[in-house]
């Protein structure tokens, strides 16, 4: 009897046991309007047997302007909530004492402010064995937008959203009065004009792109902005 009892002890213990630790790198982070704050994240798989775990974002309390966006190998969605390592999420399994790289992307536009994004880690296989972790973004009042009407750079800054489906904002800053060219690079090296030696005037600009009109497939694109003497690339992803 007390044999008995033992062996169902120490089961309950094994099935009770954490199969993965998580490593949380930043909790919070204050940046420039405009910008795009990431907070990573390290799944560690502590058990003896492949892992599958997913990240569920249970609040999302970000400024009407701003997105969030989960990401694995690569970004989802800002309407995804919820993401496993399987091959839906071009993800698998994580091996015995390997490493699984997690981000939260916090896209900063148009607006300053605040945002509280809180996350639930778990085991797929195993609901009682879950991880939550909060992250907390800020915009300081030092940024490109707080005089709309002049600019003392040039600067091209991450599209929002991004990743996008099929419509994204381009913010920009031009120093001086001139002719503005902006291209979607695709990655094979295709070219989409958006605007072709566009006169624009000193200052801050926005222009909205419609990878649908454009006629282009999910995938990886480059934003190529010139004016003058200068060039920016930033990099934008299309899911539809």
């Amino acid at each position: 009897m007390i044999k008995n009892i033992f062996i169902i002890l120490l089961l309950s213990s094994a099935i009770n046991a954490q199969s993965f630790n998580l490593v949380q790198h930043q909790s919070s982070i204050t940046d420039t309007l405009g910008t795009e704050i990431i907070f990573y994240f390290s799944v560690i798989n502590t058990s003896s047997s492949p892992l599958s775990f997913y990240v569920k974002r249970t609040e999302n309390l970000i400024p009407e302007e701003w997105q969030s966006s989960l990401c694995f190998s690569s970004c989802f969605a800002p309407f995804v909530d919820s993401i496993v390592n399987n091959v839906t999420f071009n993800s698998g399994p994580l091996a015995p004492g390997d490493t699984a790289s997690v981000s939260v992307h916090i896209f900063t536009m148009l607006a300053h402010g605040q945002a509280t994004v809180s996350l639930r880690f778990g085991n797929v296989d195993n609901p009682l064995e879950t991880v939550n972790s909060t992250v907390f973004a800020a915009t300081s009042p030092t940024n490109i937008f707080d005089n709309a009407d002049a600019a003392d750079s040039y600067l091209l800054i991450t599209n929002y959203p991004n990743p996008f489906n099929p419509e994204t904002k381009v913010n920009f800053s031009i120093k001086e009065p001139g002719p503005v060219s902006l291209s979607v690079v695709s990655s094979d090296g295709t070219i989409y004009t958006v605007l072709e030696e566009e006169y624009r005037s000193a200052g801050n600009h926005i222009v909205n792109l419609n990878f649908g009109s454009l006629g282009l497939s999910s995938g990886i694109y480059f934003l190529k902005l010139q004016s003058g003497k200068f060039t920016s690339i930033r990099k934008a992803v299309f899911l539809k």
